[in-house]
């Protein structure tokens, strides 16, 4: 199963809410909440860039791979 870190990386870099990453990561509001929530199938490239700029991170820390 992958999940995403996304909401334990923001709450690394002192960002508390989906709005917070919103404007930090300058992504749509539905985005941010279905990210901050790890309720997303599906993420493009610029919004991986984004939040890897925003969350001083690299691509695979963004995500989190457990085999069923």
């Amino acid at each position: 199963m992958l999940k995403t870190k996304i909401q334990q990386l923001c709450e690394e870099n002192d960002i508390k809410t989906a709005y917070q990453l919103q404007k930090a990561a300058e992504l749509s509001p539905s985005m941010a909440s279905r990210l901050f929530k790890d309720d997303v199938e599906m993420i493009a490239l610029r919004t991986i860039e984004s939040l890897c700029k925003t969350l001083n991170c690299e691509p695979k820390d963004l995500f989190d791979y457990k085999a069923e």
